[in-house]
């Protein structure tokens, strides 16, 4: 048997078209479905008028990787790109 969905219901989903109200479905920590309706025993929760996004990319930031990391994960980016800083040309 399949693991259960929890479903984020009623969510103002941003999407690559744009901004639309929707459910998304989740399952083992990933993303299953966008958009279908839950099924019968599949766990909700009501996010009605909060928007759900998937993860965000930082693509230019300073400072210690491993302290931005922990910083970007508190508000929802998954992925970042380190910006060069002013080092020398040997630690570059």
């Amino acid at each position: 048997m399949a693991d259960p969905i929890t479903w984020l219901t009623d969510g103002r989903l941003i999407t690559p078209r744009g901004v639309a109200r929707g459910a998304v479905g989740i399952r083992g920590g990933r993303l299953a479905r966008v958009g279908a309706a839950p099924s019968r025993g599949d766990k909700q929760i009501d996010v009605r008028g909060r928007y759900v996004a998937p993860g965000f990319i930082d693509l230019h930031i300073w400072g210690d990787p491993a302290r931005v990391a922990a910083q970007e994960a508190q508000t929802g980016t998954t992925s970042f790109l380190t910006a060069i800083g002013p080092e020398s040309p040997e630690h570059l």
